[in-house]
């Protein structure tokens, strides 16, 4: 099914087999259409070549496919909450990929930060990614969609609208710019992708259809999100 329906709709369905191939049966098997999607659209819209790249956590699959061909990627730690282990202005290119939905609150002071999600982790968590790219550099970011298909079918039959409920937060494309946009970034590219589940086309289409009755927008329905920012050359706020 993968080999038909995705691999020819990339870029390069010669090299999307290549990368297929590499996750084949590896311990990320199951992560294997979100990488392959995930690179076809990093490689339409990123140049990675004689750049410095790093990744925000343990290396995902796709990193180390990138490795494999010969692109170093630099795995990054620490209590992202507060403070990534990096050097300011150290990375030309960060990918995180779906890490902003696992990032919880900083620790509690006040009641009041105790009952509420009140975004200090996240939004400290794109400060932190803006530090650490150089002028000019870009994020590549991945995150479930709140906004997917997916969970609106879910809320019509009395689930909750998650895509994974130990998420700590799922998130709004306009939540993830406004985040990023307050931490400096500038969005250059945002889409849409089916990652972790597939919809047969006939009930895809009856989604739509309902979405669209209501007068809702039914472009960006996606599982999963993809944005790529920029930091800009002059500094902006922090």
């Amino acid at each position: 099914m993968i080999v038909d329906h995705y691999i020819p709709t990339t870029h390069d369905p010669k090299t999307a087999q290549q990368v297929f191939s590499f996750f084949d049966g590896a311990a990320f098997s199951d992560q294997r259409v979100r990488y392959l999607k995930t690179w076809d659209l990093i490689a339409r819209n990123l140049d990675l070549s004689g750049k410095t790249v790093a990744e925000t956590g343990h290396l995902s699959g796709l990193s180390e496919y990138y490795r494999s061909v010969g692109q170093p990627v630099a795995a990054i730690d620490g209590d992202f909450r507060y403070r990534m282990d990096a050097e300011d202005a150290s990375a030309d290119i960060l990918f995180s990929f779906e890490v902003f939905e696992h990032i919880k609150d900083q620790d509690h002071k006040h009641f009041d930060d105790l009952v509420l999600f009140n975004f200090t982790g996240v939004r400290a968590f794109a400060a932190e990614m803006h530090r650490v790219l150089r002028p000019g550099g870009q994020l590549v970011l991945t995150t479930p969609n709140a906004c997917s298909l997916i969970n609106a079918f879910k809320l019509c039959n009395n689930e909750p609208p998650w895509l994974y409920w130990p998420h700590v937060r799922e998130y709004s494309s306009k939540e993830v710019i406004e985040i990023c946009g307050n931490a400096g970034f500038v969005l250059e590219f945002f889409d849409t992708m089916y990652a972790f589940h597939y919809l047969a086309p006939d009930f895809e289409h009856d989604l739509h259809k309902y979405i669209g009755s209501t007068g809702a927008s039914i472009d960006h329905r996606g599982d999963d999100m993809f944005f790529v920012f920029r930091k800009p050359t002059e500094a902006g706020p922090q």
